[in-house]
């Protein structure tokens, strides 16, 4: 049976959208596909945690950013589920380094920020977190990459050649319309299996029954009980996995909540302080608008003693100046002003 090369990228056009990518790949949120016993066996390169992986996003970003444009760029890369049974870690190490090296060389070193290895869950597969910063222009461009027509069938293309043929994997049918299962139907169908539980009762088994498990003959009514056994253990998992994820839940809106409250209540302090500054300024304004009245007025009164004053040394000068003559025709000395 072929084994299959499987690369996938898928475009991030938000810091939430990248916040919540993260805390899903170091496990910082419910994962329901997960084995929590298993996390130990998850590696990373790059950045151990949300933190560290956002410290070195943000770093990459230009100062401005256009609208809806995409900021990051998620690859995932596995293979064939069986192709991972008769491989060592060593073997599956080498197929992610290879696969690692290769974007490196497609986006440049420095554009892939981080990423890690998830073994907790059924078929080990890597994730890598690409910024789409183009090098000439310090500008996020994820179409000189993913935009041309055809950009994503020939990047597969491009991966079985530098990295799957190295590792006996194929590349899947080129132009082919089958769809993976998304998370969401996959928790469905695991969701729908586990519920059958309530309404199978399990065959009773005999005393005969047991005998010819115990000599390795199962029949019907052996396999139909551990088939329900099996549902039994699945229909646990999922209400302990659903237990605590409504618990974080419940948690996140109570701390979310306490957040909402301490704005409000900023907000209303900010606002009462700002009614009593609207206050002392409309005061202030009505004082100023007073005193300019009042300068206005007392302006005109001193531009009317001016002009008395102007009218009256006329009056003067004018008298002096017939004084004077007066005194000259009867030859009298003139008067001193």
């Amino acid at each position: 049976m072929a084994n299959f090369a499987i690369f996938r990228y898928q475009k991030l056009k938000s810091t939430y959208s990248v916040r919540r990518s993260f805390k899903h790949a170091y496990r910082e949120q419910d994962t329901p596909n997960a084995d929590d016993s298993r996390y130990q066996n998850n590696q990373t390169f790059g950045a151990k945690n949300t933190e560290q992986a956002l410290k070195l996003f943000r770093e990459l970003l230009p100062e401005k950013l256009r609208k809806n444009g995409v900021v990051c760029v998620e690859s995932l890369i596995t293979a064939s589920p069986a192709w991972f049974e008769n491989k060592t870690i060593q073997e599956q190490n080498d197929y992610f380094k290879d696969s690692v090296k290769h974007l490196k060389s497609v986006w440049g070193n420095d554009n892939v920020i981080c990423g890690g290895i998830h073994r907790d869950e059924t078929t080990p597969h890597m994730y890598v977190y690409i910024v789409p910063k183009d090098e000439k222009t310090g500008r996020l461009n994820c179409r000189k990459w993913l935009g041309e027509k055809g950009a994503l069938s020939k990047a597969q293309t491009d991966f079985h050649e530098m990295v799957g043929i190295k590792h006996g994997l194929e590349r899947g049918r080129e132009g082919s319309k089958a769809k993976h299962k998304t998370l969401k139907k996959y928790y469905a169908e695991l969701n729908a299996d586990a519920l059958q539980i309530e309404s199978i009762k399990p065959p009773k088994l005999s005393i005969i029954d047991y005998a010819a498990a115990a000599a390795g003959k199962k029949n019907s009514k052996i396999l139909e009980n551990e088939r329900l056994a099996a549902l039994a253990a699945k229909a646990a998992t999922i209400a302990k996995r659903e237990k605590k994820s409504k618990a974080e839940q419940l948690k996140a809106l109570e701390v979310e909540q306490k957040r909402i409250n301490d704005i409000c209540e900023r907000v209303n302090k900010r606002s009462d302080e700002l009614k009593v500054k609207d206050d002392r300024y409309s005061k202030v304004d009505e004082l100023l608008s007073n005193n300019a009245n009042e300068k206005v007025k007392f302006l005109a009164e001193i531009a009317q003693l001016k002009k008395e004053k102007r009218e009256a040394t006329q009056k003067i000068e004018s008298l002096v100046s017939v004084t004077q003559s007066d005194f000259t025709e009867r030859n009298m000395p003139k008067p001193k002003p």
